[in-house]
């Protein structure tokens, strides 16, 4: 899939050396497919060489000189896409060792287009996976976490136009100050949720779900089946029923059907 809108993808780093090889390499196949047109990588003023390896894996890199987290590193992001013209932004960490494949990102471009008969989608997110550096565990991410898309257009209270014209910079509006304030640190991600409340999709948590279902033969019909009818369900605003999720799966037993259904 080549994406009709300019996308970038955006990942904030610190000291992320020895992590980043993953996100680099899907990020790469991403752009080469035409998913996405540039890959930006934001070193939060890392101690080691994750500029340098980002560089070397193909990303455009925004070194922040001192680290003062990821929301600021990411609001840097957010601007430079802004700069560039881009209309859509995927939202991507760089410790990921999972997941950010070209069909996940594709279900989160597809859900930005909605449904003429909806308010139209601002975000859509994915749960990830990540390495607890601690314990070396590998956990996966609940709604607030994860990779995303973002529309651009739905921040653009956060910029203004430079004197010049030739650029943008962020806004001296209260509105635009407190985002950006209450942004800072790890609050970023939940800011966004609460910014698109409204118009988030949150399908991809149920193709998250469903690829690891051991639906066995047939397992495509089966979970196209499946994403119509939550499709149906978000069109009629009637998230929570799932009679007929259980009459097409059924067959699978109800502990999957109980799995899938959790997502709502």
């Amino acid at each position: 899939m080549v994406a009709s809108e300019k996308t970038i993808m955006l990942i904030a780093a610190y000291n992320e050396e020895e992590n980043i090889g993953y996100i680099l390499r899907q990020a790469a196949m991403l752009k080469k497919a035409g998913t996405i047109s540039e890959f930006v990588v934001v070193d939060d003023g890392s101690k080691d060489d994750t500029s340098r390896t980002a560089a070397l894996g193909g990303a455009t890199v925004i070194r922040v000189p001192e680290n003062r987290g990821k929301g600021n590193a990411v609001l840097q992001g957010l601007l430079h896409c802004k700069n560039a013209g881009a209309q859509t932004v995927v939202l991507a960490d760089a410790d990921t060792v999972a997941g950010v494949t070209q069909v996940q990102v594709i279900h989160l471009l597809e859900e930005l287009e909605g449904m003429p008969s909806l308010p139209k989608i601002m975000m859509a997110v994915y749960p990830q996976s990540w390495k607890d550096k601690r314990t070396g565990d590998i956990a996966v991410t609940d709604e607030y976490s994860g990779f995303r898309a973002v529309r651009m257009e739905g921040l653009n209270f956060l910029f203004v136009p430079l004197p010049d014209g030739n650029g943008w910079k962020f806004a001296e509006s209260f509105p635009a100050k407190r985002f950006i304030k209450d942004a800072q640190g790890y609050r970023l991600e939940a800011m966004l949720n609460y910014r698109f409340k409204k118009s988030t999709r949150m399908l991809a948590r149920l193709d998250s779900c469903l690829e690891t279902l051991p639906f066995g033969r047939g397992n495509d019909n089966t979970k196209r089946h499946i994403r119509s009818h939550i499709r149906d369900c978000e069109e009629k605003c009637y998230m929570r029923s799932y009679n007929r999720l259980v009459a097409l799966t059924k067959r699978r037993g109800m502990q999957i059907v109980q799995k899938v259904a959790a997502v709502f």
